[in-house]
């Protein structure tokens, strides 16, 4: 079990976005699919801030939650990361600073970084990289960290296939070597289809949260 929802109500200027309650995230990893629009990113958000009530852009979040007792950290990324006025590698540099007690962190870094292509643009702007470099850079930081369970908000819509399947390779290494958790969101019938597939993982409609397996997505050449 990732984490049971009591309830979680999002609303803005009064009025109800969504307000879900009795679901179970079960198993290791869960994707939640739907088409853009309809309130994923929304509900994610609402996960990011853990078990306590709260306002993010404008948006109220009420919420009884439990995670799996072994979640202490989340990384939540959004589907449009923030940019900074600074390099890619001092954007490293303070990951690693915030994950010092993480064991191994340094060399999962760089691994993920050689994985990525990262390597050329270290010393180049966060302001100035394309978007499918700001992602993958937001997203080697989170695979490297210390969080038990990872939010992923569209996580291949800024990816190249290439990319995509490198993304996938490496979940599943930090799902086998870290014990970690993940949700994604996403519209993206091929990520459906390849995350639907893997032994530990769910996949639910939103916002019905009704299962679905593999056998009826349809996968997109």
């Amino acid at each position: 079990m990732i984490c049971s929802i009591k309830r979680l109500r999002a609303e803005a200027n009064n009025r109800a976005l969504f307000d879900i309650s009795a679901v179970l995230l079960d198993g290791r990893c869960c994707t939640i699919y739907g088409p853009s629009g309809i309130g994923k990113s929304t509900f994610l958000r609402g996960l990011a801030n853990g078990h306590a009530d709260g306002e993010v852009k404008g948006i109220k979040f009420s919420k009884l939650l439990k995670f799996n007792g072994e979640i202490a950290n989340i990384r939540y990324i959004a589907q449009h990361p923030p940019r900074f006025e600074f390099t890619v590698d001092k954007f490293f540099k303070k990951m690693l600073v915030a994950n010092h007690d993480c064991i191994g962190c340094d060399d999962t870094l760089q691994d993920i970084i050689e994985a990525f292509d990262l390597t050329s643009i270290l010393l180049s702007s966060m302001m100035q990289i394309s978007g499918g470099q700001l992602h993958r850079v937001h997203l080697a930081a989170a695979l490297a960290s210390s969080a038990e369970l990872l939010l992923l908000d569209e996580p291949t819509a800024a990816l190249d296939r290439s990319n995509s399947a490198i993304l996938m390779r490496l979940l599943r290494e930090f799902i086998a070597n870290r014990n970690g958790y993940i949700i994604c969101c996403t519209h993206d019938p091929n990520f459906l289809w390849e995350s639907g597939n893997e032994p530990c993982w769910n996949s639910v409609e939103f916002p019905t949260f009704v299962s679905i397996k593999p056998p009826n997505v349809h996968h997109v050449i």
